[in-house]
C-alpha cells in the first residue's frame, strides 16, 4: 500500500498539492509576519507547518527527478539546503516583542 501523499502525487501529479501548498504559505505569510501575540504566533507558525506539508511531496518528487536525470544522489544536498534556508530566515527575523 502506498501512503496517501505519495499516491496522490503518482495519480495526479503534484501539481494540486504544490499549488495549494503554495498559496497557503503565501496567504500565512502576512499572519506570521504581524503576530503579535503568542496565540497568532502559534497559528501562524502551525499554518507554517501544514503549508511546508503540502510541499514536501511535491518538492521531494522533484527532487527524485533531478537525481535521477543527474546520475547520482543529490537527496540530502536539496534537504540540508532548504534546512540551512529555513533556519537562517528564522535567526534572521526580528522578535515580534520588542525586548525579547
Amino acid at each position: 500500500m502506498r501512503p496517501v501523499p505519495g499516491a496522490a502525487a503518482a495519480d495526479r501529479g503534484e501539481g494540486p498539492r504544490h499549488a495549494g501548498g503554495r498559496r497557503a504559505a503565501e496567504l500565512n505569510a502576512p499572519l506570521l509576519a504581524g503576530a503579535t501575540t503568542p496565540v497568532a504566533l502559534v497559528v501562524g507558525l502551525a499554518t507554517w507547518g501544514f503549508s511546508a506539508g503540502l510541499l514536501a511531496t511535491p518538492m521531494n518528487a522533484q527532487a527524485v527527478e533531478v537525481e535521477h536525470r543527474y546520475g547520482r544522489p543529490l537527496m540530502s544536498s536539496f534537504h540540508a539546503c532548504f534546512s540551512r534556508g529555513v533556519l537562517g530566515a528564522a535567526c534572521s527575523a526580528p522578535s515580534p516583542w520588542p525586548g525579547a
